[in-house]
């Protein structure tokens, strides 16, 4: 046992250790939503494939003895198709309409493995190996790109639907099942390079390296990206992060909602805070760090640090009635953290040095922004 290999297994089993915890997590938790059943379900069995990479490598006596399926390659398509299915269209069906999508899988990763030892079979038999690779292999890869596809179509649909209408939630999810779709077609293309790679080697080993170790690492990166989505994704609901509250009978719009943090940033006096960043706004905002940088972002049609010296140099300039106070000490008033960040941002923002602005305005422009009040 080499150096690499340790590497492989270590990582395999981490993912695999991370897949399973929050698959039951999300599986136990009560009043779950339908699609979060089949998200769980598809992280499970990414991470029983990686329990059964681990268990082959480690004891190969194990699967030949143990008869229980642990890799189920005809499932991950149709999970994944009615995950997308039921989360954008509400569309559960009945158990008649479910259950043949998932026959493939009774039949090639259930029945077949069980029936194996009935027969006089081994894994490891030469022409077992043979069917896996030619049969199931391949058969399952393209019966997971068809459902990968009609996922796709699923998304295309509800976004034509929605054209016209959409809303905050509407882009939150069509953004994370984009990234989602991306990432498992990935995985497909990883198991495309597996049977080529085999293929053309004719062995599973190349040059010490064993093919298949590309395909799981891929799967295990999945199961890190799906676990990094259920803390970002507020429809898995596992850790929902609070949306803010507008005050509407429908789910706010992007504009809507911007000017609500907007006014909660003004009348809050956060951006006077010269250590704030985009998750300690987030926090106060109430809102998840990814989506208050889209809204800044689309709605603002700015960065975050430009978002923020807008309301600082709007502030400075209200303070400039104020001579007591020195030019550098309105900068750090108003939430700058140095001279020179300050400078560069007032000039950016107004064409002017703070002098020149000063000397060349008479009044306070009505639309600057007020003092906050002392807590």
């Amino acid at each position: 046992m080499n150096i690499t290999f340790n590497i492989f297994l270590l990582f395999f089993s981490l993912g695999a250790i991370q897949g399973f915890i929050l698959s039951v997590l999300i599986l136990v938790k009560r009043q779950q939503k339908l699609y979060n059943y089949y998200f769980g379900i598809f992280l499970l069995l990414l991470s029983l494939a990686s329990a059964k990479i681990i268990l082959q490598e480690t004891i190969p006596q194990f699967l030949d003895n143990f008869h229980f399926p642990l890799l189920y390659k005809f499932a991950f398509g149709p999970l994944l198709y009615l995950f997308v299915r039921e989360l954008l269209f509400k569309s559960a069906g009945s158990f008649s309409a479910i259950f043949p999508h998932f026959v493939p899988s009774l039949i090639f990763d259930v029945f077949f493995r069980v029936s194996l030892p009935l027969f006089g079979f081994k894994n490891s038999d030469a022409a077992i190996q043979i069917f896996n690779f030619f049969g199931l292999n391949i058969g399952s890869l393209l019966y997971n790109l068809v459902y990968w596809l009609l996922a796709v179509q699923l998304l295309l649909k509800y976004r034509k639907e929605r054209k016209g209408n959409f809303q905050l939630k509407d882009n939150r999810i069509v953004f994370h099942l984009k990234r989602i779709l991306a990432v498992d077609l990935f995985a497909s293309l990883s198991a495309l390079v597996f049977i080529v790679l085999t293929l053309y080697n004719q062995n599973y080993s190349i040059g010490g390296f064993q093919s298949y170790y590309f395909n799981y690492l891929v799967i295990t990166f999945y199961i890190y990206f799906l676990s990094y989505t259920v803390y970002i994704f507020p429809e898995v609901e596992l850790i929902t992060p609070k949306t803010p509250k507008v005050h509407s009978n429908k789910e706010p719009s992007e504009k809507a909602v911007f000017e609500e943090l907007k006014k909660k940033i003004k009348e809050n006096g956060y951006f006077t805070d010269p250590d704030l960043n985009l998750n300690r706004l987030s926090e106060k905002l109430e809102i998840s760090p990814r989506e208050l940088s889209y809204i800044i972002n689309t709605e603002g049609q700015q960065n975050f640090n430009d978002f923020l010296n807008e309301f600082r140099i709007n502030y400075f300039i209200n303070l400039l009635q104020n001579d007591e106070l020195s030019i550098e000490g309105m900068a750090y008033e108003s939430g700058f953290k140095s001279k020179t960040s300050f400078y560069r941002a007032f000039k950016k923002s107004t064409g002017k040095t703070p002098l020149q602005y000063k000397a060349s305005e008479k009044r306070v422009p009505d639309s600057v922004i007020e003092t906050p009040e002392a807590p």
